[in-house]
């Protein structure tokens, strides 16, 4: 192994103590999914936020998902000196096939709960700690925990209210924002995850799969406490939206979450349910409206079909002008995206084209230099 510039510290030596458990508590082993690529300059504290936490009882999984980079080479120097952590190198597949490999390694081992973090974030030092006492002594399923937004020069925290949920209730907390769609920040029993598969070769996989997970939940708690960190690149995901496969991906993703939903018989009755559920369609739909003709003639022919196929599904499913308890503006949306003619497209262009005007300054603020 070359040298590399950064000390594997925070191992062994910084984890080997065990909490002290209030009367009543007992220890489980932890699993903890951390999907590796490109994250040279964020691995090492990521790894090492998790080695340190006051909760040692871990299983750290880190894959490796084909990095070009030093990832790979920071992953084995960690786990050369922390037997709590497994290493998996694998070709480059995406995040969603180093997810589904962290959780069947994860089934290999005798842990009870699952956590995912991505390696360019990182944890306070007590999420393991404070998830693990509120899903282990109430008998929950899954925890959520608030989390910070990190850019260079600015910090946004989100911070749910301290609420318990019944399965239904926290389908809608989800579905509203209370509940937010990342599957990071959150401590689950690893039994939800037995048949659950996070889709490959597609972006925002969160969106379809966090709703299934907790589907299969009974309880569902938040607490009012900040236990992530969530690190804006400006080479993430997040800020691949505008590519024509992103913005097809996205609607995927809230048009599955719907139709999973509404394959149940009491969430389909709930009709307030089933138009939030439909609200999350005509947004993600009138992004593509929005982007379409931006895109190569080779691409809008590639996903033309795609692009009649959901204008087909809004103009069976939402009235022209979208439902009385919607807003003005998404009601406007749903008049465009129900028609897939190159009116409804230009008028959507120009819409975006006087959006990104009134919002180019506000953006700069967040750009990471």
């Amino acid at each position: 192994m070359s040298r590399l510039a950064f000390s594997c510290r925070g191992g062994q030596g910084a984890s080997t103590d065990k909490i002290v458990l209030k009367e009543g508590y007992s220890l489980d082993t932890i699993s903890i999914i951390v999907p590796v690529f490109q994250v040279e300059h964020y691995l090492p504290r990521c790894i090492e936020s998790i080695q340190k936490q006051t909760y040692s009882d871990l299983d750290i999984i880190l894959i490796d998902d084909g990095s070009t980079d030093r990832s790979g080479e920071i992953c084995d120097c960690y786990a050369k000196d922390d037997p709590r952590i497994r290493v998996y190198h694998t070709e480059n597949r995406g995040l969603s096939a180093a997810r589904n490999l962290g959780l069947e390694k994860a089934r290999e081992n005798q842990s009870q709960y699952i956590a995912f973090v991505d390696a360019d974030d990182y944890l306070e030092l007590q999420f393991v700690e404070m998830t693990y006492q509120s899903i282990s002594l109430r008998d929950i399923d899954i925890v959520v925990c608030g989390y910070i937004r990190e850019w260079k020069n600015r910090m946004i925290p989100f911070i749910p209210e301290e609420a318990n949920y019944t399965c239904k209730e926290a389908l809608i907390a989800l579905l509203d924002g209370s509940i937010y769609t990342m599957v990071w920040g959150k401590l689950y029993k690893k039994e939800l995850f037995d048949t659950i598969v996070f889709p490959e070769g597609r972006t925002f996989e969160d969106i379809a799969v966090l709703s299934n997970v907790i589907v299969c939940a009974k309880k569902v708690i938040c607490i009012e406490t900040v236990g992530y960190h969530w690190v804006m690149r400006s080479n993430s995901i997040t800020h691949g939206l505008h590519s024509i496969q992103n913005i097809f991906d996205l609607y995927r993703a809230f048009k599955e979450r719907y139709e999973r939903l509404t394959a149940y018989s009491e969430l389909a009755s709930d009709h307030r349910l089933v138009r939030t559920l439909l609200k999350g369609c005509v947004i993600s739909a009138f992004r593509i409206w929005r982007y379409y003709n931006f895109f190569s003639r080779q691409e809008k022919e590639q996903y033309r079909e795609e692009l009649h196929s959901i204008a087909a599904f809004l103009h069976e499913n939402v009235p022209t002008f979208g439902f009385s308890d919607w807003g003005m503006l998404l009601r406007l949306y749903t008049l465009f995206v129900r028609y897939d003619s190159k009116l409804s497209l230009v008028a959507a262009y120009v819409i975006n084209r006087i959006y990104q005007v009134l919002r180019i300054k506000k953006e700069c603020l967040f750009i990471d230099e």
